[in-house]
């Protein structure tokens, strides 16, 4: 009867452990993807800026 109390006590602390890590990876992964889409936004915007302004010129 203890056996199956403390077995399901270790499955419980796996599974938050593997919870959080998960969560973890999602948050840095999360992270990247907007440092990624922000660098890319700005090389867009910087391209359009310089077309503009490239138009503007002649």
């Amino acid at each position: 009867m203890t056996r199956t109390i403390l077995i399901s006590i270790v499955l419980s602390i796996l599974y938050m452990i593997i919870t959080l890590a998960v969560m973890l990876v999602m948050l840095m992964f999360a992270n990247a993807l907007k440092t990624i889409i922000s660098k890319l936004y700005e090389s867009i915007c910087n391209e359009i800026y310089r077309f503009i302004s490239g138009a503007g010129d002649e």
